[in-house]
């Protein structure tokens, strides 16, 4: 937590939960903000994209309209150079 009271409130709030894991709530005092310094905004931001990339190569893309929501999946180029390379042994 990046202020006191959220802190305290925080401790407060965990405590009625699990009391072990209250102590795991940390005040976070350094200048940078509390978002940048753990990469949350870009998280945030990728999350609430329409296209989500893959650490394939490939991605998603999720369109939603009033009646539907599409989901496209791209393989990326893997798939053409799969096929490519079975055309190119025959």
């Amino acid at each position: 937590m990046d202020s006191p009271k959220a802190y305290e409130r925080m401790r407060e709030m965990i405590s009625k939960i699990s009391k072990r894991s209250a102590s795991k709530v940390k005040v976070y005092s350094e200048p940078q903000p509390i978002f940048d310094r753990f990469n949350i905004t870009r998280q945030l931001e990728n999350a609430f994209s329409r296209q989500v990339h893959l650490k394939s190569g490939g991605y998603i893309v999720v369109d939603e309209t009033e009646a539907l929501v599409a989901i496209d999946v791209n393989t990326g180029g893997i798939r053409g150079a799969k096929t490519r390379n079975r055309l190119s042994s025959k």
